[in-house]
């Protein structure tokens, strides 16, 4: 395969897994005036923050399922340090732990506090990702994640409610949750 049919196919790839994110992410039933804004202007690439914050984890990783799993604690561990003391320990141990084993929540913890002292400032839930594997142990991430109203650049607030948090519920409570 030449330069050029790689670069090809490549590209296939990364549109094929952005499709599908965005497909589960509609999929999640949010309110119809959400939207999903690709790379707002002056905000941090969460794909890139998510492959920083994994990558203690990831440094033990020799195998692409490896990598994969990596990622996806880490995203746990960045969603969890979103939540208040109390709610993270009830989403530990009724949901997650027991999926997981016990041996997780160890890592879990670290990961949390890893990302409250060097993300502090990057309060933005990841709402889904895809990993798509580039060959050679290399891999893409694609991240879709909730972006706080005032953080949104002002040319791109246009059709975006003022109260996310309300309608976010009401997308949820008319999809019966």
């Amino acid at each position: 395969m030449g330069k050029a049919s790689r670069i090809r196919a490549q590209r296939r790839l990364r549109h094929g897994g952005e499709t599908a994110l965005l497909q589960r992410v509609r999929n999640l039933g949010l309110a119809p005036e959400v939207r999903v804004l690709k790379d707002p202007a002056g905000l941090e690439k969460m794909s890139e923050v998510i492959e920083e914050f994994a990558g203690p984890l990831l440094e033990h990783c020799s195998r692409m399922d490896q990598r994969r799993g990596a990622i996806g604690l880490a995203v746990t561990a960045w969603n969890l340090s979103l939540l208040p003391d109390e709610e993270r320990e009830k989403e530990l141990s009724q949901h997650i732990l027991p999926k997981t084993g016990p041996e997780m929540k160890d890592i879990l913890t670290t990961m949390v506090k890893r990302k409250q002292a060097l993300y502090r400032d990057i309060q933005r839930l990841i709402l889904d990702y895809e990993i798509t594997d580039k060959g050679k142990d290399a891999l893409r991430l694609t991240v879709i994640s909730a972006v706080p109203r005032d953080k949104i650049p002002a040319d791109q607030l246009d059709g975006i409610p003022s109260q996310p948090g309300r309608d976010l519920q009401r997308g949820r409570e008319q999809r019966g949750r």
